[in-house]
């Protein structure tokens, strides 16, 4: 009987995902340098160094994206790293929320599939990523709030370490059901092997019988 396909969602891998979703958010913080008509305009362009930074920034977070099926906690870090360039390189004062949403992709992939011990240093890496980029420009002496508006740095962090939540929730719910799943096939083949071994003593009972009971008639 042919297997019935997978949806859509659970054919494509999950580093696939965050690839196209770190991509599209990338592309969206840039699109205003390119001139587009009904794009943001009058924003300084970018500098040569910036546009490096930003190339550099997509490697690491495309390798990650490559690495999260075989290595997540390393490919995690590097979703973060390439993250944090781009916001530096195209002068955000926050990292953006698709950034941040394909780190909980990573995240909730993490815990669904490996060891409980790398769960902690995971979310630690996702949740530290607005915190770790406010203390950067702070390094880097740039401006961490707009200069007429309550905009700062520190926008959304609540929210996204509420989603960061929310993430290693759904990857212990497909890890509890991947696992409750695993233990009916066991527990359905350990019955199937009893129920053959039932079997087996049966016919073996019913054919001692039967060579008794031939044996007691031609005695």
């Amino acid at each position: 009987m042919p297997m019935p396909p997978l949806p859509l969602l659970k054919r494509v891998p999950p580093g696939v995902w965050a690839a196209l979703l770190w991509s599209a958010a990338t592309l969206s913080s840039v699109r205003a340098q390119f001139g587009v008509p009904g794009m943001p305009s009058g924003l300084p362009l970018l500098a040569a160094e910036d546009w490096l930074l930003l190339a550099a920034a997509t490697v690491s977070a495309l390798t990650g994206s490559r690495l999260l099926s075989v290595r997540p906690l390393p490919a995690l870090v590097l979703l973060a790293v390439g993250s944090l360039g781009a916001a530096l390189a195209v002068g955000s004062l926050g990292v953006a929320f698709l950034h941040h949403l394909t780190l909980d992709i990573a995240l909730g992939f993490l815990v669904a599939t490996r060891s409980r011990r790398s769960w902690g240093p995971a979310f630690a890496v996702t949740v530290a990523v607005l915190p770790g980029y406010v203390l950067l420009r702070a390094l880097l002496g740039l401006p961490l709030r707009l200069p007429h508006g309550a905009y700062t740095s520190w926008t959304y962090w609540e929210a996204v370490s509420l989603l960061a939540v929310i993430a290693c929730l759904a990857g212990m719910s497909v890890r509890r059901t991947r696992e409750y799943a695993q233990e009916l096939t066991a527990r359905a083949a350990a019955q199937a092997v009893t129920a053959e071994r039932l079997r087996i003593a049966r016919e073996m009972h019913d054919t001692v019988a039967h060579s008794i009971g031939v044996i007691a008639l031609q005695a």
